[in-house]
Order: C-alpha cells, then structure tokens, then sequence
C-alpha cells in the first residue's frame, strides 16, 4: 500500500494547490495517501500531518493542520482497513474525533468526495446536529456538500439536515474522468477567488498560479475576445498577481506563446505586459515585450 499510495515526484494537481490557496486552519480528509501535504511542502508551505495523539499534542497552532481521520501510511495502527477497526473508528471518541467536534461547532464545513452514502459522514453529522440541536437551523453556519449531478432525493436529505448542494454539473455534459476532473478544478478555482479577505497580515500568505488558472488563461488568449466580461478579468489578474512556481512552467510557456501569435489589443494587451512581467520575475525574460521606436510595446 505504502508503494502504490506513494505521491509521484510529478504529482502537481490543480484541484490541490487552489486548496493550499485558501490557506484553511484545517483540512480533514478519510486518505491515507499525502497528496494533500505533499503539495503544500511543494509551494513551499508549513503543513502538519495529525493522525494521532501525539501529533495532535505537538502540532504548531499557526501552521495548517490536515488531519488524517482513517489513518496515515507512517503508522499502521492508525489505519482504518478491517471491519473491526471501522467500527471502533465509528465511536467517535479518540482525540481526533474530539478535536474535528471543537473545530466544526460555529465554522462552515464544505464536504468534497463525500456523500450521505458514506456512513462515516453519516455518523459524524448525526453527532454534530445532537451537538447544536438547541441552535436553530437558520442560525447555524452554513455547510455545504459537493455533488456532481443533480439528484432531487438526494438534496432534499441535504437539506433536511442543514446542507447547501453545490452540483458541479447541473446539465449534465460531464462525459468522461478529464470532464470531470476540470469541472472541481474550476470550483476550486473559483473558490480562491470567492474566500473572503480577513485582516491583513504582517506578511500577505503567498498565492501561487494553479495548472487550471493556467489553462483558463490560455484558453481565453487563444479566444482573442473583443471586450473581457468579469470573470475573464478576474482569471486574468489573478494570473498576473499569484507567484508562479516551476511545475507550471511549461504551461506559462504556452501561454506565453499564445500572446505573441495572438497579438491582443486593449485591456487583455494590458494583462500581457503584466503577466509577462510577472513571467519575467519568476523565470527569466524569455518573453519580454519588444519595443518600438517610440518606446510602446
């Protein structure tokens, strides 16, 4: 298992670094696999792997914590695999149950991967409504679930116990994995540019260009659109600004690329000197804008 879960040395998921993007306080997740630690050490990023007591005990409170609920490859005990581990997992009672009931009462949970199916879930959100069962429905924060289609039955026991269905492919046109793989990478893309902006801090947490932001750029360049609607715009400047790290350094070749044969004019002209400049920052000024006589690029 330890062979076959090992993240590959190539491994760099878009859905995953816009997860490190929103900085969260805490992650929990039911894999055993690294993906999601293994990408923040990636950008650079402090990360706490908690899948025990002891980790819980000497973990940094100002580092993201991704808490490992069914266990961790390191420790075989940890491992939830067998019929009997799975239901004394179900007491919900060790010091990470405890731990996920303080964190989750007043916070808003977003659910990715997991449905009502899952029994684990199930039993956690059981525990969670007895919990908060004299705080009114409408008082609560609000949680929400992720779905790909859409399913009437299934919303509606959302609902009922206090779930916001969020369906990634209401139409339906989702036809193979890579279909859906880019329909959550455009949600969690989207989900950078929707995370509120707390008090700034003594050093603004760094943002870093994902493949899927790469990607809606170059597709929008490729475009050549007269005008540039808001959320054009919002792909656009979220690429100039965000830090762009090695591994999408051959997408923003592409991207790069695709300005020079396009040759856009007007505001999306403007965000290619800026992107370019931020290009040039990160990687050398390979695509540096010539100049003319009158020094207008």
């Amino acid at each position: 298992m330890s062979s076959v879960l090992r993240t590959p040395a190539s491994f760099f998921s878009s859905a995953h670094v816009d997860l490190a993007n929103l900085h969260l306080p805490v992650i929990y997740t039911t894999n055993f696999d690294e993906l999601i630690e293994e990408t923040h050490r990636r950008l650079g990023l402090s990360v706490n792997t908690i899948c025990n007591a002891r980790d819980l005990a000497l973990a940094r409170r100002d580092t993201v914590e991704v808490v490992k609920f069914h266990g961790d490859l390191r420790y075989d005990d940890t491992l939830v695999l067998t019929e009997s581990s799975f239901h004394s997992r179900l007491d919900l009672e060790s010091p990470l149950d405890l731990k996920f009931r303080g964190d989750i009462l007043g916070r808003s949970l977003l659910f990715i991967g997991y449905g009502f199916g899952d029994i684990n879930v199930r039993a956690i959100w059981f525990k969670l409504m007895k919990l908060m069962r004299d705080v009114p429905l409408d008082e609560r924060p609000a949680s929400f679930i992720i779905r790909l289609r859409v399913d009437p039955v299934l919303e509606a026991l959302d609902r009922a116990v206090g779930l916001t269905t969020v369906t990634l492919d209401p139409s339906g046109a989702a036809r193979t994995p890579a279909d859906r793989q880019r329909l959550l990478e455009r949600f969690m893309l989207e989900l950078t540019f929707a995370a509120p902006s707390g008090p700034t801090p003594a050093e603004p947490l760094p943002m870093f260009a994902s493949p899927g932001l790469v990607r809606e750029a170059t597709e929008l360049v490729s475009a050549n659109p007269r005008r540039l609607e808001p959320d054009d715009e919002r792909v656009m400047d979220a690429l100039k600004r965000r830090e762009l790290h090695d591994d999408v350094r051959e997408d923003m070749d592409g991207l790069m690329t695709m300005f020079a044969d396009r040759r856009p004019r007007g505001a999306l002209a403007d965000f290619r000197r800026a992107i370019a400049l931020n290009y040039a920052m990160n990687y050398g000024d390979r695509f540096a804008l010539p100049r003319s006589s009158h020094g207008r690029v």
